[in-house]
C-alpha cells in the first residue's frame, strides 16, 4: 500500500509518515524531499510551511528521476484532501499515550482548557493554520511554559 505525503500529495510513499503511536518513519519524501522525523521534529517544520518554501522555491523535485513524465503541481496538492486526520509529533515525548490524549480532546474542541502532557503546569495553547490547496488545517499544540509542541492534520470545518 502506498501513502501520501501531507506536504506535497505525493502518494508513492513506501510507509505511513507516522504511525498509530506517532512515531515517525524517516522516509524522505522522492517529490518535495520532506523527511518525516527530521524536518518537522528537528527543523520545527509544519507540513505547510515546508510546502510553502518548497513551492516558493520552485517546486522542483527532491528526486528527479521519480518524477512522472506528466505532473501537474496543483493535481497532486490536490491529494492531500484524501489523507485522514492523523497525529504528527513535533516534539518527541517520553509520553505519547498522553499527547496521544491530548491531540484527541483538541481535535474536537480547540478551546478546552488541557493542561501541558510534559510540564502539567501550564494550559496548551491551539493555533490552526489552513493548508492551501485542501480542505485541511494543521492544529499546532504548544505549551508557553515549557515550550513542548505537537500537531494534529484534520479536515477544515468552514
Amino acid at each position: 500500500m502506498k501513502h501520501i505525503c501531507p506536504v506535497c500529495g505525493y502518494d508513492e510513499l513506501q510507509q505511513a509518515p507516522y504511525d498509530a503511536d506517532g512515531n515517525e518513519s524517516y522516509e524522505i519524501c522522492h517529490c518535495c524531499g520532506f523527511e518525516f522525523g527530521f524536518d518537522d521534529i528537528h527543523d520545527g517544520h509544519t507540513f505547510e510551511s515546508y510546502r510553502n518554501k518548497w513551492v516558493s522555491a520552485g517546486a522542483t523535485w527532491f528526486y528527479e528521476q521519480s518524477k512522472p513524465e506528466v505532473w501537474d503541481l496543483n493535481q497532486q496538492l490536490k491529494k492531500i484532501e484524501r489523507i485522514q486526520p492523523m497525529y504528527i509529533p513535533f516534539w518527541k515525548t517520553k509520553d505519547t499515550p498522553k499527547w496521544i490524549e491530548t491531540g484527541k480532546i483538541l481535535a474536537s474542541n480547540s478551546t478546552d482548557k488541557v493542561p501541558c502532557p510534559e510540564c502539567g503546569n501550564h494550559f496548551l495553547m491551539v493555533q490552526d493554520v489552513p493548508i492551501m490547496y485542501a480542505n485541511k488545517i494543521e492544529r499546532i499544540i504548544s505549551c508557553p511554559a515549557c515550550f513542548a509542541k505537537n500537531m494534529i492534520l484534520m479536515p477544515y470545518n468552514s
